[in-house]
């Protein structure tokens, strides 16, 4: 049986294993040159002279080895490949950090001064459907709306541009986000942004589900340019500014109105103290008949005055309608507004990034342009800040403006939050949009938004007949 040199078995042209001296770590490895070893054929295979062992064997050392699938024949060791992230060129940290920060500071400002969780789709679906606190949801609404015209205005580039050609795909996914938000009680601000802070089982399951559904529809909806319904109805790109400017108007008279009520109550219960203040007393000695009579009367007109003041009264003597006074209403508009911007900084309302960010595979498809991990990033940026400010806030016996908390109080896991939140992880991936970055893309003007949004309304309307 012939023996020879690593050098003679290069030049001769036969298939080999480098003979390797492990030391203390695989990290530690040194070939050892000029050590005599038996050359074998290199086929690999169990028609080799080692028939049992069906592979290369190093004789030197007695081991198995298998075989190096990228090995050249011509006795060069090739080494095998690894597999590498690839990281899209569209990646801001920077932004994603910011815009993260923003969304945090928005949410807890409103739990911190109103007491309120924020959550997108709840909000959007009190606003427009009127529920206990619609007053306060459309005031938060006209904020976002300022924003989104304000941000259309100056960069409109944070809006990106549109998944697909066609109308079909924005109403399919329009109807499944508002069917499943609306049986899931929640999305990604809700059960993400809010709900992973407080350690809430419902928000962790939540997530969890549609992420998991997002990635897979992102993944072949990508391939298959939307399940092939990417150019069904194909519509004009277009901006249509008409749209902003009825969008923009409406941003700005809903809070106004559902403020002006709040300011004349307010103002006219001050008058009205002021004038008791400076009338004189004029209260006579109660008559001898009908003197109980008298007496019920007044004491049954002061209760009903004190249990009118009391259902307007909030912490300090401030009172409003409703239970809502001028300074939460104020404070709804100012968080809907630092929402809005930051969902913009973080560029969630560009539908690409999305799709991109629940695309895991393009991090190791090659014909794709590598995976854009943004989103996740602001998501992570937002929890960890609401991690530490939710429990500093819920630790205080009540808000700022406000006597008690709304927090969600709900743990059940049960078949409709799995559902739903399926639902909304599908609707989501398929055109990159959320509840609340949807409502800001309307004020961009285009048609395909404007119908995802109205397909959203329908959803959600279906699933509020199916849950009774």
């Amino acid at each position: 049986m012939a023996t020879c040199t690593i050098a003679s078995v290069c030049s001769q042209g036969l298939s080999f294993q480098k003979p390797r001296l492990w030391r203390s770590s695989p990290a530690s490895l040194h070939p050892l040159p000029h050590i005599p070893f038996r050359c074998l054929p290199p086929t690999g295979k169990s028609g080799g002279p080692l028939p049992f062992l069906g592979s290369r064997f190093n004789l030197e050392r007695g081991r198995k080895k298998a075989p190096a699938k990228n090995q050249k024949k011509q006795g060069k060791c090739a080494r095998r490949p690894v597999a590498m992230v690839r990281i899209s060129g569209d990646f801001s940290p920077g932004a994603s950090m910011v815009g993260g920060l923003l969304l945090g500071i928005a949410t807890s400002l409103h739990l911190a001064l109103n007491g309120r969780i924020t959550g997108a789709s709840g909000i959007i679906r009190g606003a427009f459907f009127g529920d206990a606190g619609a007053t306060w949801k459309r005031a938060f609404l006209g904020g976002v709306g300022v924003a989104a015209v304000a941000w259309e205005l100056l960069q409109p580039q944070v809006y990106g541009s549109l998944p697909y050609k066609g109308l079909v795909p924005a109403v399919l996914a329009g109807m499944l986000v508002g069917a499943g938000t609306k049986l899931a009680n929640g999305c990604t601000s809700g059960h993400g942004v809010c709900g992973l802070p407080r350690l809430s089982p419902r928000s962790f399951v939540a997530v969890a589900t549609f992420m998991a559904t997002g990635a897979a529809t992102a993944i072949a909806a990508t391939r298959t340019n939307g399940f092939g319904l990417g150019d069904k109805v194909a519509v004009a790109h277009e901006k249509w500014p008409i749209i902003t400017a009825i969008y923009g108007a409406a941003s700005l008279a809903v809070p106004a109105a559902v403020l002006a009520p709040a300011l004349t109550e307010r103002a006219r219960r001050s008058g009205a103290e002021n004038k008791k203040e400076k009338e004189p007393s004029t209260a006579e000695p109660p008559a001898s008949s009908g003197e109980g009579g008298a007496t019920r009367r007044k004491g049954a007109r002061a209760e009903s005055e004190s249990a009118s003041a009391e259902a307007y009264k909030v912490p300090g003597g401030r009172t409003g309608p409703s239970g809502e006074t001028p300074e939460t209403l104020f404070v709804s508009f100012v968080c809907g507004l630092l929402f809005g911007t930051a969902l913009a900084v973080g560029r969630m309302t560009n539908p690409a990034k999305v799709i991109n960010f629940l695309n895991v595979a393009a991090a190791w498809d090659k014909r794709q342009g590598g995976w854009d991990p943004s989103l996740g990033l602001l998501m992570c940026a937002a929890v960890l800040f609401n991690l530490i400010s939710f429990n500093l806030i819920l630790k205080m016996p009540r808000p700022l403006l406000r006597d008690k908390f709304d927090v969600p109080q709900n743990k059940q896991i049960d078949a409709k939050l799995v559902v739903g939140s399926a639902l909304f992880g599908v609707g989501w991936a398929l055109y990159g949009v959320c509840p609340g970055p949807g409502f800001m893309n309307v004020g961009t003007g285009r048609v395909s938004f404007l119908a995802w949004f109205a397909a959203l309304l329908g959803g959600t309307l279906v699933a509020m007949k199916l849950v009774k």
